[in-house]
């Protein structure tokens, strides 16, 4: 079955929207810490995914992750400093399943598409799961975050490995386009 727009424009509405999965990045940090000081940093004990879905908290993920965070810093002159670091850093993911209804005019026979019916006339529904990652720098004295990034985007489970990574990359990069803060 295919979405039609026939009498409810919501529903075409609803499949463009949900065929974007536009990554959102949003930032905040503490306005008295002095960024000029901040030149090295070391990773957590823990820094890892911490999601207990096994399809996301993997080994590969977590060193493309690392990978591309230490690349984005190196490439702004941060160095990595395991004694005395200026800002330590960690990362985790937070993972939803969402749900979205619309109401929409389906014919039968028609090319398949992901809405499925959730009862009689003319309701459909969308699930999908919604991914973030989170990157903080902590104050090593304090266990402080003085800056937090985060991206979130649709999951797209069907990605191969190769693909998988350079959203990843991407996300980091976009998060660590606004550290330090100006």
């Amino acid at each position: 079955m295919r979405l039609r727009t026939l009498a409810l424009p919501t529903a075409s509405l609803l499949a463009a929207v949900l065929a974007c999965g536009t990554m959102t990045v949003d930032t905040e940090y503490a306005p008295d810490t002095d960024w000029a000081a901040q030149q090295t940093y070391r990773w957590t004990e823990v820094a890892t995914l911490g999601v207990a879905d096994t399809r996301l908290d993997t080994a590969h993920i977590n060193a493309t992750i690392r990978d591309a965070v230490q690349s984005e810093l190196w490439a702004k002159g941060y160095e990595q400093d395991t004694t005395a670091p200026n800002f330590l850093i960690d990362y985790h993911a937070i993972l939803e399943h969402r749900m979205v209804q619309a109401l929409a005019q389906m014919h039968p026979g028609e090319a398949d598409t992901d809405l499925v019916s959730i009862g009689p006339g003319n309701r459909y529904a969308r699930e999908f799961d919604v991914g973030t990652l989170v990157i903080d720098m902590i104050e090593p004295s304090t266990e402080r975050v003085i800056w937090r990034g985060s991206a979130r985007d649709e999951v797209d489970w069907t990605l191969s490995q190769e693909k998988m990574d350079r959203r990843i990359r991407d996300a980091v990069k976009q998060i660590l386009q606004r550290f330090p803060p100006t």
